[in-house]
Order: C-alpha cells, then sequence, then structure tokens
C-alpha cells in the first residue's frame, strides 16, 4: 500500500469504529475471524461503558510510510456504565462526557490491520472520571 492508501484504508476503519454498527463494520478490517472476535470481545466492554464513544483525526496528526500509520486523535465519550476490567474497573457510572488522547501505531497486509498499538491519555481519563485528583 502507498502511504496515501494506508491513511484512506486507516480514515475507513476509524468511520468503522465510529459507527453504531462498529463490530458488523469493522469486520472487513480484520485478517481472519478469530482476529476479529478478540478485538472486538476487548472493545466491547469499553463501548457499552462509553457507547457514544467517537474518535475524531486530522490529516496532519495521521502519518504513513507503505503498510504503516501512526495517528494522534481526541476521544470523546460518555461514561453510562461500570467498566469490568482494566484501569477503569470498578468506577461507577458517572454520566461525564470525557475527552482523552490516544496515540496508534497500526500496521496492514493486504488492507487487513495485523498489529495495533494503542497509547492512551489514561491519567486525564481518571481525572475527568473523579478516580484521581484534578491538578492544581
Amino acid at each position: 500500500m502507498s502511504p496515501e492508501e494506508t491513511k484512506t484504508r486507516t480514515k475507513q476503519m476509524l468511520k468503522a469504529l465510529n459507527s453504531a454498527d462498529w463490530e458488523n463494520q469493522l469486520h472487513e478490517f480484520s485478517p481472519s475471524p478469530e482476529a476479529h472476535n478478540e478485538s472486538t470481545s476487548e472493545m466491547k466492554p469499553f463501548r457499552e461503558a462509553f457507547p457514544d464513544y467517537h474518535f475524531s483525526v486530522s490529516d496532519e496528526d495521521m502519518v504513513a510510510e507503505s503498510d504503516r500509520v501512526v495517528f494522534w486523535g481526541t476521544v470523546t465519550g460518555t461514561h453510562t456504565q461500570k467498566f469490568p476490567v482494566g484501569e477503569l474497573a470498578g468506577v461507577e457510572a458517572t454520566g461525564r462526557k470525557l475527552t482523552w488522547y490516544e496515540v496508534h501505531y497500526v500496521k496492514y497486509e493486504d488492507g487487513k490491520m495485523v498489529e495495533h498499538l494503542l497509547m492512551v491519555d489514561g491519567v486525564s481519563r481518571l481525572q475527568q472520571l473523579g478516580v484521581l485528583p484534578m491538578p492544581e
């Protein structure tokens, strides 16, 4: 894939991720049914806790080289359910609309996502939920 094709594919993937039908739409980006099931089962509790999850990224914040892309974006979502795992485990639903940043690295093979690394601004998210104190 060319860098521009990689960026276009990533924008398609993000559009699918932001859709109400995200589980079915992301199938197109998975290299196998097993990979799709694994990734959606990992994301499902998060999407249930933040049902209006939305990731946005600008073209300037997306860098691609052949079949790899790194992008930085903003996530918004309203915390409506208790989250069962990870750093948010046990945090009761707050009803708060949160905004945080994420950085992603993705590698594609034949248009399918075969590697994904994620860095999340977890401290800011925990502060907005009231789990950690806000800086003074």
